[in-house]
């Protein structure tokens, strides 16, 4: 489980990463928006380094990584939730 754990979180890490460069090019010039996704794999590679030893008994680092997880996590709905927003599709379609 351990190294399914840490492949997983290698593969995030690469999205978070690609979403920054996505970012990038589609907010060219829009820099609160681009330092926005910026701090997703800054965050995210704090949150890998916070994993400390896991096998030393009583490590308190490392749950700094599990809630750096969920600081990643709420950053990237943030992010989704600006693009769509955006794109014009955060917009209801049905009329009262």
């Amino acid at each position: 489980a351990l190294d399914m754990h840490e492949a997983v979180g290698g593969i995030t890490h690469l999205l978070e990463i690609v979403v920054f460069l996505a970012a990038l090019v589609a907010w060219w010039k829009q820099w609160g928006a681009i330092a926005l996704a910026f701090s997703l794999p800054l965050i995210g590679t704090i949150q890998m380094i916070l994993v400390g030893d896991t096998e030393e008994e009583g490590s308190w680092v490392n749950g700094l990584h599990g809630l750096f997880a969920l600081v990643v996590l709420v950053l990237a709905a943030v992010i989704a939730h600006r693009a769509m927003k955006a794109l014009g599709l955060g917009k209801s379609t049905a009329s009262t």
